[in-house]
Parts: C-alpha cells; sequence; structure tokens
C-alpha cells in the first residue's frame, strides 16, 4: 500500500490551536467545518455530555480512516472544541453549569462532506452502542463564532476560568453555538 499523504490542521491553524503562552493575540478564524453535538447541563457529571464527546471521537475517528481508505490523506483528529451559554447571558456564572447549554465540536478538513460524516455514524454506532451518535451533526455553515477573536494559551483547572475572565455579550461568540445551522 502506498504512503498517505499527510495533512497537518493543527500547523496550518497554528495561530488558532496553538497560542503563544501567556501573550494573548487577536486572530482571524477562518471558515471551518465541524462535527458536532448539543445538550445542555453541567459538563463535569452530565452522562450525555459523556455520551456526546464519545460519538463526536468515534464518529470522528471513522471519517478519518474513511478519508485514508478513500482518498490516501492521513491527519491528526483534532482537539475536542466546546461552545458554553446560557439563555439570558448576563446570568451566565461557572457556580450554575447545570443550566448551561453546550455544543461539543470537533474541526474537520474541508474534504471531508456530510455524506462522509453520514457513513461514520453508522461504522461508529456499528461497532459499539453510541447513544449520542444519532446526535452528531454536521456544520456545513462554515463559521461557529466571531470572524475574529482573542486566544490565549490557558493555565487554569479546565472547569475553572483563567484569572479575571468574564462571560462576553451574545454577540462576542460565547452564544455563537445557539445559531448554528447544520444538517444531519
Amino acid at each position: 500500500m502506498a504512503q498517505a499523504t499527510k495533512l497537518d490542521l493543527r500547523r496550518e491553524l497554528k495561530t488558532l490551536y496553538g497560542p503563544p503562552a501567556g501573550r494573548p493575540g487577536l486572530v482571524d478564524v477562518p471558515e471551518l467545518s465541524f462535527l458536532m453535538v448539543d445538550g445542555q447541563g453541567d459538563p463535569n457529571v452530565s452522562q450525555d455530555y459523556r455520551d456526546a464527546v464519545q460519538a463526536l471521537f468515534a464518529v470522528a475517528y471513522a471519517v478519518k480512516f474513511a478519508v485514508k481508505r478513500a482518498a490516501g490523506i492521513d491527519y491528526r483528529v483534532m482537539p475536542l472544541e466546546g461552545l458554553w451559554w446560557v439563555d439570558d447571558m448576563s446570568t451566565f456564572t461557572m457556580d450554575d453549569k447545570a443550566s448551561w447549554q453546550w455544543t461539543a465540536l470537533i474541526a474537520q478538513p474541508d474534504l471531508v462532506n456530510a455524506e462522509l460524516v453520514q457513513q461514520a455514524v453508522a461504522t461508529a454506532a456499528a461497532k459499539r452502542p453510541l447513544p449520542r451518535s444519532g446526535g452528531c451533526g454536521w456544520n456545513t455553515s462554515g463559521r461557529v463564532g466571531p470572524p475574529s477573536c482573542c486566544t490565549v494559551a490557558r493555565s487554569a483547572p479546565r472547569d475553572r476560568p483563567s484569572s479575571g475572565y468574564t462571560p462576553s455579550s451574545p454577540s462576542r461568540g460565547l452564544v455563537g453555538a445557539a445559531s448554528i445551522t447544520r444538517s444531519t
């Protein structure tokens, strides 16, 4: 078998996925496609969130290997990302995660399409039961959140924000998931 062509999205999107440590930076976010699952509740204790993450990674890996078989292109599965919000962002607090709504998502290369995702969902679900695999959506709108944003490498524990954090207004992107258009 011939050697697969390597695609390194993390390197191509280094400004998004590898910001300089300790220095905030303004970045332009290109249009990207994502696998995603929506839900609500505290991600630290929610079985629904665990099921969503498990389904996302199972489908992401099924997509990766289907692309490798069909097109001879290999790539590393991108990291899990999340959007968190509440209906009224003025009430957003780290102390009431049970009221959070969320979208868990994983960026995909441009060559992935809705048909490939549907096949990957079926492949992943056939290997083992994945309660949320049917909820895996495919974002075809190309953008989740604002076209420009600030990024910084963080060192705070994952369930606590970096110091100085305040939730952004609805126009700043934390609630960008509320208007995501996608097809399944």
